[in-house]
Order: structure tokens, then C-alpha cells, then sequence
């Protein structure tokens, strides 16, 4: 199905004088409501006398500044009987001697405060609409953000369409066209998760990248540092091996996880976040990684288990590279090295009580909530 963008067919068009488009209150408002304007104008025009070019030239006057500021307009719908309309704008890629500085903005516009007061029972259905528009916008990027504004784009014109071409039977049949919406919300949010899910795992991926890169960086000043100083019974080339290799070994584990299907991250706490966390999951492989080469450099540390014609520096280097791939691993070694140490095991944590046939939930069972009812 097609919809209209909005610009009269048929003929050539009336000249449009140059002045600006928009006046100078109207363009002090954001983006969205600008749209609202041009949505108001264009039922103007289509509510004036086919004779009258005043309306019409002052609606054209506001499409070319609203594509001016917004960029070109893929797909849109403008309502002819309210105030209502979408539309899908993508603004081109800016370049600066030859470069590009600027990927392609996809933007979903729409103006439905009318169809919320005319149409109270769209309220729900408006609110999903907005809700996966901002989510999409955040969130996503590239072709997957392209993808699910343009479905939701297609879906707010099948209900503008819908509402424009019968709009007592609209009423009647309010059921059934809220129905068919949440439907088509359904699937575009199924469609969102996913995409978002992805995208999740590459910004994690992209912020790891980023901390390896500066625990490179940081830890080869350290290390120029200490070299420096002299400090007393360091292995400076340990150190700098056990380093690298437990941050390396936590961004493999990721990765052999990422490619088993057993990674997940939730996508709905922000790309900032999440590239954060990324970039703190190497530190944490490192740190663990310099733990098991103090505790293996005390030498009472697996003393008995390792030959004396053994590479120390390879086996410094497996073992942080393992307590960076396992952090179970690491936290076996360092409990072991506290029994050698303290001469005494570490304490083990309470169990947590079995709640099978019990009836109970595992928070109730620790005295915080009351018992369920049946």
C-alpha cells in the first residue's frame, strides 16, 4: 500500500515565494512539534477552496523548510481531517573535504495529540507507538534502526488511512482496528528485541576492545614505571605477562560464550552502560590475573605440584590467563593459596535451604516476606 507524502498531484505546482518557512515562533519549537505545524497546515489546505492558493502555498512553504531542516522524506502520511500525520526523514551525510563526519539520521516524526483527545480508546496504542519509536531511536543503529522505524512507520499510515477514509465507521469498529494495531505492535516488537539484543553485544564487544586497548596503554607506563623505580623481587616481565594475559583471557571468554549462544546482556540499561561494563570486564580478567602471579611469586603456591625444570614465566602466563577466562578458576587457586597461606581452609558459605515441595518461595524462607497464602 502507499501513502501520500503530503505534496499535491497532478499539474505543475504553483510558484512559492522565497521567504522563510517557518515564522520566527515556529522555529523555536523542536523538531517534533515542527511537524505538528506542518501536519495543521496541510489540513488547512485541504479544508480551503480549490481556488484558493494562499493555504496551499503556505503549507509547500513549510514542507521545503521542514525538509530543509530534517532532510528528505522517505515515506508519510498527512491526514486530511485532523491535525494528524507521520513520517519517516533521513538527513544525507555530511562531508568535510571528502570525508564523511556524519552517518545518515533516521528520524520517525508523527503529530496524534488530536487522535488521542478525538479517540480516547487510541491512547494505549499511541503510547506503544511512541515508547518503541524512542526505544528504536536510543538504541538501535544502522539498518536495523531503519528497519523498525519504517514498520512503524507503515503502521501508523495503515491507521491514519484507516481513520481518514471512514471515520464513523472508525468508531464503530474501534475493536477491530486497535486489535489489528497491537497486533502489527506485536511483531515490531518482537522484531525490536532482537535487534536490540544484538546490538547490545556489539557495543559490549566494541567497549572490551576499548579496555584491552587502554589496559595495553596503562600497564606499559606501569610497567616503564616500576622499571624505573627498581622495586625489589619484581619479575617486571611476569608482571607485565600475567597482565596482559588475564585480560586477554576475559575477553575470550566473552567472546567463546558470545558464539555459544550463552551470553546475554540486557539491552534496556543504555549502549552508555553497557559499553562500560565492557570496558570493565578486561580490568577484572586483569586483576585476577596479577593476583595468581603475586600468590604463584610467594612460592609456596602450587610449590609441590610443579616440577623444578618448569618454564615459571609460561606457567605465570597460563595460569593468569586462565583466572582471567574462569573467574571460578581464579576464585579456586585464590582459595587454595589462602589455605597455604593462613594454613587454615576458607570458610564455606551457608548453603542456601531447599525449597522443593516446600511451598514456599526462597525469600520467605530467609524471613524476608510472609508466608503465601494458598
Amino acid at each position: 500500500m502507499s501513502y501520500s507524502s503530503g505534496r499535491p498531484r497532478g499539474g505543475t505546482p504553483a510558484p512559492v515565494d522565497s521567504r522563510p518557512g517557518w515564522t520566527e515562533a515556529e522555529a523555536g519549537v523542536g523538531w517534533n512539534q515542527r511537524f505538528e505545524l506542518l501536519a495543521e497546515y496541510h489540513r488547512r489546505w485541504k479544508a480551503s477552496k480549490p481556488e484558493e492558493m494562499s493555504a496551499r502555498n503556505e503549507y509547500l512553504r513549510r514542507l521545503k523548510a521542514f525538509e530543509d531542516d530534517e532532510g528528505d522524506i522517505l515515506e508519510s502520511h498527512l491526514s486530511d481531517r485532523r491535525d494528524a500525520g507521520v513520517a519517516l526523514t533521513r538527513k544525507r551525510r555530511r562531508r568535510v573535504l571528502g570525508v564523511r563526519r556524519r552517518r545518515n539520521d533516521v528520524r520517525l516524526h508523527r503529530a496524534t495529540v488530536c487522535l488521542a483527545r478525538e479517540l480516547p480508546q487510541l491512547g494505549e496504542l499511541l503510547f506503544r507507538f511512541d515508547n518503541l519509536r524512542i526505544k528504536a531511536r536510543l538504541m538501535l543503529r544502522g539498518m536495523s534502526r531503519h528497519v523498525c522505524l519504517h514498520e512503524l512507520c507503515a503502521a501508523m499510515c495503515h491507521l491514519l488511512n484507516e481513520l481518514d477514509r471512514d471515520p464513523d465507521g472508525a468508531r464503530r469498529d474501534s475493536k477491530t482496528i486497535l486489535a489489528a494495531g497491537h497486533a502489527r505492535l506485536d511483531a515490531i516488537e518482537g522484531y525490536y528485541r532482537k535487534a536490540a539484543a544484538r546490538e547490545a553485544k556489539l557495543v559490549y564487544l566494541i567497549g572490551m576492545l576499548a579496555g584491552v586497548a587502554g589496559l595495553m596503554v596503562v600497564g606499559t607506563l606501569v610497567g616503564f614505571g616500576l622499571s624505573r623505580a627498581n622495586v625489589a623481587e619484581l619479575e617486571l616481565t611476569g608482571f607485565m605477562f600475567c597482565l596482559a594475559a588475564g585480560a586477554l583471557g576475559a575477553f575470550l571468554s566473552v567472546l567463546q560464550r558470545m558464539s555459544s549462544g550463552h551470553f546475554h546482556v540486557n539491552h534496556q540499561v543504555g549502549r552508555e552502560y553497557l559499553m562500560l561494563l565492557g570496558v570493565f570486564r578486561p580490568l577484572v580478567g586483569a586483576l585476577f590475573g596479577l593476583a595468581l602471579f603475586f600468590a604463584l611469586a610467594s612460592g609456596s603456591f602450587l610449590q609441590a605440584s610443579v616440577s623444578e625444570d618448569a618454564n615459571e614465566l609460561a606457567l605465570f602466563t597460563v595460569v593468569a590467563f586462565l583466572g582471567g577466562f574462569s573467574e571460578r578458576f581464579a576464585k579456586d587457586l585464590l582459595r587454595a593459596s589462602q589455605e597455604d597461606v593462613l594454613g587454615e581452609p576458607p570458610r564455606e558459605l551457608p548453603s542456601k535451604p531447599s525449597v522443593g515441595g516446600t511451598g514456599r518461595r526462597r525469600d520467605e524462607l530467609s524471613g524476608l516476606a510472609e508466608p503465601r497464602t494458598s
